[in-house]
């Protein structure tokens, strides 16, 4: 399947564009949280009235995030889902309720993310965002709307293990942990 250009000026090539440390290794440098609540700051910080539920580890992330989103949407609860790295599109990243999130939502958050940050991040913030910290900022300002998020990322790979940790209230969760634990925030009735 082959896909159309990119314009030069849009918010996609800007993205792309990024450093991608999932296909490049990172640096100690690349791993400061103070990127990510700078970033942050400038969107409002919309991350702040997220639950996240961070399933973390190396096998079984997507399919343990899957299965809780569906527990939660079962009970009425509002779900969200990012994921890294996509299968296919960038798109099924950012999930609410199942719905990837659209080509035009995406292009308007990376574009207000853009915005924010200017055409020279390094002189107008101090650093040059990377891939990953972009997707997570945009998943923070497209997610807020619901009730619980889930994140399944590889912990600790693709320079992004300090944005995930960048949330004000989270629960991690392994896969490999999930058959036997009952999670705290998992008391019935408890919305």
């Amino acid at each position: 399947m082959s896909r159309e250009p990119i314009p030069a000026d849009s918010p996609r090539s800007f993205w792309y564009g990024l450093i991608n440390y999932e296909q490049k290794s990172p640096t100690r440098e690349d791993f400061k949280l103070d990127r990510m609540r700078k970033l942050m700051a400038l969107l409002g910080d919309p991350q702040k009235s997220l639950r996240i539920i961070h399933v973390a580890g190396s096998k079984g992330k997507g399919s343990t995030s899957a299965m809780l989103a569906s527990i939660l949407q079962a009970a009425n609860f509002k779900t969200g889902l990012f994921t890294s790295p996509h299968l296919n599109r960038v798109e099924e990243r950012i999930r609410i309720q199942g719905q990837d999130i659209s080509s035009i939502q995406l292009d308007e958050l990376l574009q207000r993310v853009r915005k924010a940050i200017g055409e020279n991040p390094l002189q107008n913030i101090g650093f040059v965002p990377t891939f990953f910290e972009v997707a997570t900022a945009v998943a923070f300002l497209f997610l807020p709307k619901c009730k619980w998020i889930l994140r399944s990322l590889k912990w600790g790979w693709g320079g992004g293990w300090i944005p995930r940790m960048f949330a004000i209230r989270w629960y991690a969760l392994s896969p490999a942990l999930a058959s036997t634990m009952r999670p705290s925030w998992a008391t019935p009735g408890q919305k």
